[in-house]
């Protein structure tokens, strides 16, 4: 069931009004699994806790007219011409522009994202226990970190940084006419566009359904053996492809 509702401290006059329209999502998921997905909303929980108006204001049965809905009381409300407001937009595209992009990097400090079922989403670091404990997962690159990332401790040869520098040459993904020039070069150069590369992939793919093991424990897949080890398929795969750890698929 899809809705809009509406959350806000009155002590300090600050509200937002949002939309949830996830697969599966529910109105009773409001502030006990679903803590909205603004930056703004999550400090305002770490500052002053959960807030004390907590309203499921309409429900939808399609995410459309729910979208529509929550844009048609943004405008009336004028939510961007008073400051007791969290929201910032009322839909709509953005330019990607370099200042913009910068503004996002900074944004992503300090943050988090992670799924489930339904999608991922992007959520404070402070809320992340909370988000973890309500089913969600966290997102599969913070899962590499560390000694878990198959690079941990290495370095590329000489041979492999001239390859990524040519490659990245004269390409310059922060303005339009480098995303561009990036896209034509990957649309002529796709190896997914060769039949035996292609044949290959596919054959590859396959082997992430066969049983694995780690020399004590059987797993169905390299999904199942991840989630146990608490890292990704692909460090599972590179694992068993290395020869040098005890991963290794089951004889059939």
């Amino acid at each position: 069931m899809k809705y809009c509702y509406l959350v806000g401290w009155k002590e300090h006059n600050v509200w937002y009004y949002g939309v949830r329209y996830a697969r599966g999502c529910d109105p009773s998921d409001l502030m006990v699994s679903y803590f909205t997905s603004s930056k703004y909303v999550h400090e305002c929980i770490r500052n002053w806790g959960l807030p004390d108006v907590i309203q499921v204001r309409k429900t939808f049965h399609k995410k459309h007219p729910a979208l529509v809905w929550e844009q048609k009381v943004l405008r009336r409300m004028k939510v961007l011409n008073e400051s007791k407001w969290l929201n910032k937009n009322i839909s709509g595209a953005i330019n990607f522009d370099k200042e913009i992009r910068e503004k996002m990097s900074l944004k992503k400090l300090g943050r988090a994202w992670v799924y489930n079922d339904d999608g991922k989403i992007m959520i404070d670091k402070e809320l992340e226990e909370q988000y973890l404990a309500n089913g969600y997962k966290r997102g599969h690159g913070q899962d590499q970190t560390g000694i878990r990332n198959p690079m941990y401790g290495k370095t590329h040869s000489n041979s492999t940084r001239k390859s990524i520098s040519a490659a990245r040459m004269g390409v310059n993904t922060n303005t339009p006419e480098g995303i561009a020039a990036k896209k034509l070069r990957f649309d002529n150069d796709n190896p997914m566009h060769d039949p035996i590369h292609k044949e290959k992939w596919r054959k590859s793919r396959e082997s992430w359904k066969k049983k694995v093991t780690n020399g004590i424990d059987i797993f169905n897949s390299m999904k199942e053996a991840a989630e146990a080890s608490g890292c990704s398929s692909s460090t599972i795969h590179y694992r068993i492809k290395n020869g040098r750890s005890p991963w290794k698929y089951c004889a059939v």
